[in-house]
């Protein structure tokens, strides 16, 4: 039997996400916004936009826009085997994103550079920021 993810709003979202061991427990829905807080260095939120999609915000800092299909399987992802890596670029201080599967993240790559937040939905592995 194939699941199927596509949601139609952002309350089936919300309903959807809560079905996760993971999540439920750290999930909230107000305002029509859905925020996960995983840890002191990591909430994603998540809002839908005019043209029927979800945008996801990771700590405040706009991630993508992302299809109903593709949203559910998406934050799982992230929540179960992801490294995040925020590089803070000195130009505009804008924030950029590199997201990496766990079993290929190495700490000694990242660890003396400057401007950057790395973390999972668990612990956060480095902070220069």
């Amino acid at each position: 039997m194939e699941t199927n993810y596509f949601v139609e709003s952002i309350t089936d979202l919300f309903n959807e996400l809560s079905k996760s061991e993971d999540i439920k427990h750290k999930i909230s829905l107000k305002d029509a916004v859905i925020s996960i807080m995983f840890h002191n260095n990591f909430k994603i939120e998540i809002t839908a936009n005019k043209m029927g999609l979800f945008n996801v915000y990771i700590n405040s800092v706009f991630y993508s826009e992302v299809e109903n299909q593709d949203i559910t399987p998406l934050i799982l992802e992230i929540t179960n085997a992801l490294v995040i890596i925020q590089l803070r670029k000195p130009l505009l201080f804008r924030r950029t994103f590199t997201i990496i599967s766990k079993n290929k993240f190495n700490k000694n790559d990242w660890i003396k550079k400057s401007n950057i937040l790395v973390f999972t939905s668990t612990e956060t592995l480095i902070s220069n920021y």
